[in-house]
C-alpha cells in the first residue's frame, strides 16, 4: 500500500508528519495497557482492546488519506503539464495552418505571373 514511489512529490516535512500519529499512538497504548491494569482487573480487556483497534485503524486511515493527497497532488501536477503541452499543440498547428493558407492563396497569385 504504501510503497516509495508514492511520496516521492512529498517534503521531507510533510513525510516526518505521517510518522506522528503512530507513535502518539504507540504511546497511547503503552498508556493504556500501564494504566489499564486496575481497569481490566475491575472491569475486563474488551473496551481497551476495542480502543487499540481504533487506534490502529485510525493510523490507517492516516496513511490512506496521505497517500491519496500525494496522488492527487501528483496527478494535478501531470494535468497542467498536458494543459501546458495541449496548448502549445495547439498553437504549433494553428501557425502551421495559417501558413498552408497563405500559401494557398499565394499559389496561384505566382502561378499567373511566372505563365
Amino acid at each position: 500500500m504504501a510503497d516509495g514511489r508514492q511520496f516521492e512529490d512529498v517534503s521531507g516535512f510533510q513525510f516526518a508528519g505521517l510518522f506522528l500519529p503512530p507513535l502518539i499512538s504507540a504511546f497511547i497504548i503503552a498508556s493504556l495497557i500501564v494504566l489499564g491494569n486496575v481497569y481490566i482487573q475491575l472491569y475486563g480487556a474488551y473496551l481497551v482492546i476495542v480502543d487499540i483497534c481504533f487506534l490502529v485503524f485510525m493510523n490507517l486511515y492516516i496513511l490512506y488519506l496521505f497517500s491519496y493527497q500525494s496522488r492527487n497532488r501528483k496527478l494535478k501536477e501531470e494535468l497542467k503539464t498536458f494543459q501546458r503541452q495541449s496548448e502549445m499543440q495547439y498553437h504549433y498547428y494553428k501557425k502551421l495552418e495559417e501558413k498552408y493558407e497563405s500559401s494557398v492563396h499565394g499559389q496561384p497569385y505566382a502561378e499567373h505571373h511566372t505563365e
